[in-house]
């Protein structure tokens, strides 16, 4: 229908020059660009100009004018210049950019109240940020649910709770939270390093840039409406901080960036820094010879991709940390209901016969493994009544010097424990950990505030048993603050449900915000990698900037043309067999099984729980200074 000649300086912009019989032609060229997505600049006579690189702009604008509010999250993007890619300005070194993205939320929670805080942080104490018997019991419910399902899984005599085991743990905002986020890519700030706080100063003037931008695009000012969260991993929240900080006592709220509030830290990074601290307790190299350790079982089953160092290899790691974890549920399973092996009936604490209803099985179940998760996970006496050895006191009788007869009675000798079982106790620490990591992970998946204050409450406290410096303890307690002290209702529901991105519009679809950063500059890297030597300031712009316009184009292309998407091809086979194995080994260990003196030889001394390395009074005292200096600090 025409003939188009076009000349683009880079992906930000195209100037086309077309040719067409009519101006009916010209019309129903433009409607279909605009049906896949192009932001049309102008048409004038015959030419048209396309604009991509304000793509971005244009969502958020739309974003903002239906009443919808948006996030604002980044990260370093750090690249190598090769040799053959050198200029005179990008030498063969490793560069420094931060990528950013915006995240349209998925709902405003307008119905909940905004106008008081939740509670007053100079009344509250530390148990307000302790496991209350309330969180506890919640707790064991999602646990007796993980544990539930392994059984489902892996033991055939246990099919008849299929029915009764929930397949999502909902929260009150599942539901409506089951649709797609707009994730939108922002412009790459060139040579802008987050660990310096001059960069980390410009970064948030240009999220103040942005905001104004927008909300004065939208026909809204940004000083009556605009509050956008900000955020990153733990590095990039602290350096967001201290930047505001730098700037507070500014003139404007510009100036002072009080847009940008509150500043977050994000739950992915969370998660490889609790798997790390996994490996860190249960892994040694040396342990490779020693049945039912994390390091043997890995070599045992060929698992040749798990790395100690996890932030290099999360995915691999922690498919296999799940495994590993299952294994030692099923053990304990096999122990507590007295089976021989995972095709065996139960011996002990057998199902009754008289189970019918749906109600009756879920309540039985809960029982069951509330007695279970009691006695292995989270076990306050290690040694079980009948393993203490008392000697009963001898009664004496005797006749003093005179002849008188008198009866003595020698004091009883102190309670014997019998020594400890350490391969006992590596099981023990492994259910404690493990669980817990389970609960995180499906927390991602289906984000639910009331379980994400339980188990961050939990996960802090075993931060903070492993290290008494650990940062994401102090994290979790700066993001417990704002949920539980300084927010109102509605800015605390914002504030949690701004951590996830939901991919897939499902009920259980979502991944970390930080997750998602990650993978917009993976995006961003891959781009500019095709830049070669053209790795420009302003082509690095315009390139970043255009990356949002040219997904939505190319999407709605494939909407419209009617393109069939294939599924992806998975690479990685099923880990039953490897589970299997691997409860095959532990049932010739059987670590649940009370053996005076056993020891793995590379964890000679490894406590049963992680919280027995906790100093109660300094982590009382440490959450009672902190939490008036996160409730005051500025940088928010």
């Amino acid at each position: 229908m025409a003939d188009a000649r076009g000349s683009r300086g880079s992906i930000g912009a195209w100037s086309v020059q077309l040719r067409v019989p009519d101006c009916q032609a010209l019309v129903q060229i433009f409607d279909r660009l605009q049906k896949i997505g192009v932001c049309l600049s102008y048409v004038q006579s015959k030419k048209i100009s396309i604009d991509v690189a304000g793509h971005f702009k244009a969502d958020l604008i739309d974003a903002v004018k239906s009443g919808s509010s948006f996030r604002l999250i980044g990260d370093n993007c750090n690249y190598r210049v090769n040799v053959q890619e050198e200029r005179i300005d990008r030498h063969g070194k490793l560069h420094h950019d931060f990528t950013s993205a915006a995240i349209v939320q998925l709902m405003g929670f307008e119905d909940l109240d905004n106008t008081i805080p939740l509670s007053d942080y100079q009344s509250v104490d530390h148990t307000m940020f302790l496991p209350s018997d309330v969180d506890c019991h919640d707790l064991k419910k999602e646990y007796a649910v993980h544990m539930a399902r392994v059984a489902v899984r892996m033991l055939p005599c246990f099919q008849f709770l299929k029915d009764v085991i929930p397949k999502y743990i909902q929260g009150q905002y599942s539901k409506a939270l089951a649709r797609t986020s707009k994730v939108i890519p922002l412009p790459v700030l060139v040579d802008c390093n987050e660990q310096n706080y001059n960069d980390a100063v410009r970064i948030l003037d240009f999220y103040e840039d942005t905001v104004n931008d927008i909300y004065e695009q939208a026909g809204l000012s940004a000083n009556d409406h605009a509050s956008v969260h900000i955020g990153g991993d733990q590095l990039t929240r602290e350096r967001f901080s201290g930047a505001k900080r730098l700037r507070i006592g500014g003139t404007t709220m510009k100036e002072r960036f009080d847009h940008l509030t509150p500043i977050t830290f994000e739950l992915f990074h969370m998660q490889i820094n609790y798997l790390t601290l996994m490996f860190k307790v249960l892994y040694r190299d040396g342990s490779v010879l020693e049945l039912g350790t994390m390091h043997s079982e890995q070599k045992r089953i060929m698992r040749r991709n798990v790395n100690e160092d996890v932030k290099n290899a999360y995915d691999a790691d922690e498919n296999f940390t799940v495994s590993f974890i299952d294994a030692y549920i099923v053990e304990a399973l096999l122990e507590f209901f007295g089976m021989e092996n995972v095709n065996s009936i139960p011996t002990k604490n057998v199902p009754p016969s008289t189970l019918c209803s749906r109600e009756e099985c879920r309540d039985w179940m809960e029982a069951t493994m509330f007695k279970l998760i009691d006695k292995f996970v989270w076990p306050r006496q290690m040694l079980n009544t009948d393993e203490t050895v008392v000697v009963d006191g001898d009664i004496l009788q005797i006749k003093l010097a005179d002849g008188t007869p008198c009866t003595l009675w020698k004091k009883p000798a102190q309670p014997h424990e019998q020594p400890m079982d350490y391969v006992k106790n590596y099981a023990h620490m492994v259910l404690e950990l493990g669980l817990l990591f389970k609960s995180i992970n499906d927390l991602c998946k289906i984000p639910d505030r009331d379980r994400a204050i339980c188990i961050l409450k939990m996960a802090m406290i075993t931060f903070k048993a492993n290290n008494n410096l650990s940062k994401y303890a102090l994290e979790i307690l700066r993001f417990l603050v704002h949920q539980l002290c300084t927010m109102t209702e509605q800015q605390a529901h914002r504030e949690f449900y701004g951590l996830f991105v939901n991919t897939k519009g499902h009920i259980d679809s979502f991944i970390p915000a930080d997750r998602q950063m990650e993978y917009i500059v993976t995006l961003v890297k891959k781009n500019m990698k095709h830049m070669c030597s053209n790795k420009t300031e302003t082509n690095i712009k315009n390139v970043t900037s255009a990356l949002a316009g040219v997904q939505t184009i190319s999407n709605n292309f494939d909407n419209i043309s009617e393109v069939i998407v294939r599924a992806k091809k998975h690479n990685e086979i099923s880990t039953h067999a490897d589970e299997i194995a691997m409860v095959d080994d532990l049932r010739h260990v059987r670590p649940f099984r009370h053996t005076p003196g056993r020891f793995h030889p590379s964890f000679p001394r490894i406590s049963s729980s992680i919280q027995h390395h906790l100093n109660v009074h300094h982590f009382h005292a440490w959450i009672q200074e902190h939490t008036v200096n996160f409730a005051t600090e500025h940088g928010n």
